[in-house]
């Protein structure tokens, strides 16, 4: 599928993703319907590659499984349903994939902020440490900080621009 997919044979790309179930190998399966979800992501098939993600379970390799449920949260997003978006980012868990979490983190503050919602906001990137993401953590960090100096707290954003470290 890969290969094909490399090749522009994107349509051949999606049959053989199609045809893998999760019998022949559920590893493979998994894999076959992350790639199928990014390829139909890519040619608009917004509603195919959610399907797809979906059929990723929990069952199945754990960093696949936080991947998919960030994309469906990033499409839902971009759909104008920051509810259900967040309800995928809330799916990750640290012991999936400690990067996938704190994106999925980043995501739900600045979700919540765009929706006026600041206490969730913070809470949301207060969840992230610096072992999940150093990068992360830092732009978390400076997230709060914003938010705080807008809420008129120059002190606590201070203290909370601090937290950076190089």
């Amino acid at each position: 599928g890969i290969t094909l997919e490399k090749q522009g044979n994107t349509k051949e790309a999606i049959d053989v993703w199609r045809n893998i179930t999760r019998e022949d190998s559920s590893e493979t399966y998994a894999k076959a319907q992350f790639n199928l979800g990014v390829t139909l992501g890519k040619i608009g098939d917004t509603e195919g590659e959610i399907a797809a993600y979906r059929n990723i379970t929990r069952e199945d390799p754990p960093e696949l499984y936080a991947m998919a449920q960030a994309n469906i949260g990033v499409t839902l997003e971009k759909q104008g349903n920051a509810k259900e978006a967040i309800e995928a980012w809330r799916n990750i868990t640290r012991e999936d994939s400690s990067e996938s979490y704190a994106i999925a983190q980043v995501n739900i503050g600045v979700t919540l902020d765009k929706q006026g919602n600041t206490k969730g906001a913070i809470d949301a990137w207060g969840n992230i440490t610096r072992e999940d993401s150093s990068k992360l953590y830092a732009m978390a960090q400076v997230n709060i900080g914003v938010t705080l100096e807008k809420q008129g707290n120059t002190k606590e954003a201070i203290e909370t621009w601090c937290n950076i470290t190089r």
